[in-house]
């Protein structure tokens, strides 16, 4: 069966209804008193039902090289006009041997023109279409952007990977958010995971 037939949309949204509400049988719903409003934990939708649920997950990574006396950032760019909301769930680092770093995650760096990168690569593989946010990478003089998290990694471990930032970062059309280390001249890897999905009228609307 084709995986985007309507057949087959209908039979995973109903899956993931079932899910969602406790039930084994889709053909069965619950019978629940009125005084009683069920409710959704969309948060722990299965990751194959997320594209039914129109999410579109992403993920991206790279090694940045060593610039002298500019130090590198990589993340993850909403342009203005994309219409979705992105959430970058997972920000990961690696240093190289022998090299302490402090990283800093930061929101709306002012420097991703000219560092526009559209490598984001799915992951869901079902889905082939490519993603409305992109992914910003490079190197900058001065750091900038509004910083919301500082993490350290120790210069004595070979290859330091650490999860940076494993809670949820909303993204709005027209915002971004990087992870950078203020090292200069230094290389490093640096990446993230996500998802995005088209975003409804009143989300545009919030100030």
């Amino acid at each position: 069966m084709d995986y985007n037939s309507i057949g087959a949309r209908a039979y995973g949204l109903a899956e993931m209804i079932s899910r969602l509400l406790g039930v084994e049988n889709p053909g069965v719903l619950p019978v629940v008193a009125p005084e009683v409003t069920p409710s959704l934990d969309v948060g722990r939708l299965p990751p194959e039902l997320m594209i039914l649920a129109g999410r579109r997950p992403f993920a991206f990574s790279m090694t940045l090289p060593a610039v002298a006396a500019e130090a590198g950032y990589v993340g993850v760019l909403n342009p203005v006009d994309s219409g979705v909301v992105a959430v970058v769930w997972l920000m990961t680092t690696e240093n190289p041997l022998g090299v302490a770093m402090l990283f800093n995650i930061r929101l709306n760096n002012t420097d991703p023109t000219r560092t526009l990168n559209a490598g984001i690569i799915t992951t869901d593989t079902r889905w082939t279409g490519a993603t409305s946010v992109h992914a910003i990478q490079g190197t900058e003089v001065a750091v900038s952007g509004a910083n919301i998290g500082r993490f350290s990694a120790a210069p004595s471990v070979a290859d330091n990977s650490i999860i940076v930032y494993p809670a949820p970062i909303v993204l709005g059309p027209g915002t971004n958010a990087i992870i950078t280390a203020p090292n200069l001249n230094q290389a490093w890897s640096g990446g993230f995971m996500g998802y995005e999905r088209s975003a409804r009228p009143e989300e545009l609307a919030l100030t």
